[in-house]
């Protein structure tokens, strides 16, 4: 029977209201980790210095990541606008290729969307945008191609190996060997055509990659970015690798009820200049019945966070009245009611026992939702290739070509992806996952209809249901969702403010990774001139971008000892010799370690530089000392930084 021209129309309108839902749903979530200025601030090296990856900076291979960085950095100016932007498309297409891929292999619908929603979910982080992306798109292309191995498929498929070994090397390699997997089962019983489909992709997608070694090769040399990329790799590897399988613990009770849950009022208070002392605010904050307080932004800002456990009007009225409240931020002050006040149902809960009973509640953790998780990933590859076996006499060549590519692709993703912590991987990974997750419940949803009595049926229905709601509640922990997902349930329509706060030029120091390195970035931005670079002992690449400075080194990151080998600790040296860094940041409580991983560029720092005082940067959980500030020998002091004491420097010999 001819198949309806609706079905295709009505298929790719939900795909397109679901691409425009998933970007919408990445604008609203997505934040910038500190991972992520390991990228951001290599592509403001790029653009404002004109440096480039291996041959100026020791870089591990985010190639094109760091130049889409830079691109956006030069489209919408010195702000993460351009950045979110990306990230959001990348996601909101990958995730739709989800939907695209698991449509094509099982000609569901429904169970597309629910793998592009899994995908969504499994709230990928934003640096791993060319994960999400290229591991759905390297499985359509390659589907494509083995379906009808022509000429202008061979091309789109080398063309996306190509650029996603650019964005990240691995990302091609995985796909590339899940493809030839595919390609081996597809035409396992003619070697020729076998050898002659190899060596054509093998021969188009190292001509398309050639430009881009060349480049390489002309700027820095292949050996050199192969030496770079290889020593990250293994060091990586060793740092994150899981030498146990993680434990499922259950506990001893059965049923219990926990207890009330806390107030969840968030608001912000601007405290007005009379508030001269931490005590002082503290004392007024208890006052106004403020709870649970956390710095927003640099001091000057004067701006803190807050918990208001009553939220009546009464209430709000004595704290937007107070003298010593300049403004607020989470208020309707002419409604008295909170902006974004907490969930109905956590007040239901509060209100009601019935509601907190918990079964098994000692198993509902977040270490036992990593740890199930984790088997799940690892199992899935290995049920799906169980049911492909089969199901093998079923399946034509071509559809058990996809099926062991997707398999294949999962199982190296699990071997190199699937590392410690399991809580970070689990969205970049997803997608893959996601569409043989849809395929095998959809045939073993189909072969319990056929083979089961009523009974079995209902009793499968069930067993089903709550291993789903498992998998679900662990992924929920593992992903995130109550942290992630409790702003835009409370304000779905407040993508225009948050585009508006990550267009701010300088950038908006609220959008740090973390409140505590405000202060540093502050003192920097104050007391150094744009062309100056400034150096980290510790993992801080955040830094640089959000004071506008290059990073000093040729490294902007210290973390792992990545970095630790000798030739490269001497073009560390090199590059301090020859580009002005005037200041060196060390966090002591980290430093002992610093001094192990880089004997070399420690003894020079101990040479060239001086201590010109320490400080905490406003950091109170480092104490009073806990950031030391190195100043080269030779630069000048041309002033004092009012609030920490320390200098502010102008050129010197």
């Amino acid at each position: 029977m001819a198949q309806s021209p609706r079905g295709p129309v009505r298929a790719w309108a939900a795909f397109a209201i679901f691409w425009v839902a998933a970007l919408g749903f990445g604008l609203r979530t997505l934040n910038l980790l500190d991972d992520h200025f390991g990228r951001i601030s290599p592509g403001r090296q790029i653009l404002v210095f004109g440096e480039l990856p291996f041959r100026d900076y020791l870089d591990p291979g985010y190639f094109f990541t760091e130049f889409s960085s830079a691109a956006v950095q030069w489209l919408f100016g010195q702000n993460l606008v351009g950045e979110l932007l990306l990230n959001s498309v990348f996601i909101a297409t990958g995730c739709l290729l989800v939907g695209v891929a698991t449509r094509q292999l099982t000609g569901s619908l429904t169970g597309a969307l629910v793998a592009g929603a899994l995908a969504l979910l499994a709230m990928p982080r934003a640096y791993d945008y060319d994960k999400v992306l290229f591991y759905p798109l390297g499985m359509v292309m390659a589907w494509r191609w083995l379906a009808q191995p022509g000429p202008k498929r061979l091309a789109a498929l080398a063309v996306t190996l190509t650029v996603a070994s650019l964005y990240r090397f691995d990302n091609g390699i995985f796909v590339g060997l899940a493809t030839l997997a595919g390609l081996a089962v597809v035409n396992w019983r003619n070697p020729g055509t076998l050898l002659t489909r190899f060596v054509g992709l093998v021969l188009a997608t190292a001509t398309l990659s050639s430009p881009a070694l060349l480049f390489v090769q002309t700027h820095g040399g292949l050996a050199t970015a192969v030496d770079q990329i290889r020593i990250y790799g293994l060091r990586e590897v060793d740092r994150t690798r899981i030498t146990a399988a993680p434990r499922i613990t259950i506990g001893t009770q059965l049923v219990a009820v926990s207890p009330s849950p806390p107030p969840r009022n968030v608001i912000r208070v601007r405290w007005s200049p009379a508030v001269a002392s931490d005590e002082e605010r503290r004392a007024v904050a208890q006052r106004l019945g403020l709870f649970d307080e956390h710095a927003v932004g640099a001091p000057e800002r004067r701006t803190w966070q807050y918990l208001l456990p009553d939220a009546s009007a009464d209430q709000i009225r004595r704290l937007v009245n107070d003298p010593m409240v300049e403004d607020t931020d989470g208020i309707d002050r002419s409604k008295l009611i909170l902006v974004h006040p907490e969930s109905r149902l956590l007040r239901l809960q509060r209100a009601s026992p019935l509601l907190r009973i918990r079964v098994v509640p000692d198993a509902w953790t977040f270490d036992n939702a990593r740890a199930i998780v984790f088997y799940l990933l690892t199992i899935l590859p290995l049920v799906a290739a169980g049911l492909l076996a089969w199901r093998w006499r079923l399946e034509p060549d071509v559809q058990r070509g996809c099926i062991v590519l997707a398999i294949a692709l999962c199982l190296l993703l699990d071997l190199f992806i699937l590392r410690d912590p399991v809580n970070a991987r689990i969205g970049g990974m997803a997608g893959p996952f996601s569409v043989l997750s849809v395929w095998i419940t959809i045939h073993v949803q189909s072969a319990i209809r056929r083979r089961s009595s009523t009974w079995g049926r209902a009793s499968a229905r069930t067993l089903s249901a709550c291993i789903a709601f498992v998998i679900l509640c662990s992924l929920a922990s593992a992903a995130g969702w109550s942290r992630l997902l409790a702003a835009p349930a409370s304000a779905p329509f407040a993508i225009r403010a948050r585009l508006r706060q990550f267009a701010a030029t300088p950038p908006d120091p609220e959008l740090l990774p973390s409140g505590r390195t405000a202060g540093l970035v502050r003192y920097v931005r104050a007391c150094t001139l744009p062309t100056d670079r400034v150096f980290a002992t510790w993992f801080v690449p955040q830094l640089f971008y959000f004071s506008q400075r290059g990073f000093g080194g040729a490294m902007s990151s210290t973390f792992g000892g990545h970095w630790s080998e000798p030739r490269f600790q001497e073009r560390s040296i090199a590059a301090f010799e020859a580009q002005p860094t005037p200041f060196v940041f060390v966090r002591v409580a980290s430093y002992e370690q610093f001094r192990r991983d880089y004997p070399l560029l420690d003894a020079y720092l101990g040479r060239r530089y001086r201590v010109a005082g320490t400080t905490n940067f406003g950091d109170d959980a480092v104490g009073p000392d806990g950031y030391r500030v190195l100043v080269r020998n030779g630069r000048l002091v041309s002033a004092i930084d009012q609030a920490t004491g320390l200098p502010c420097l102008r050129n010197g010999s």
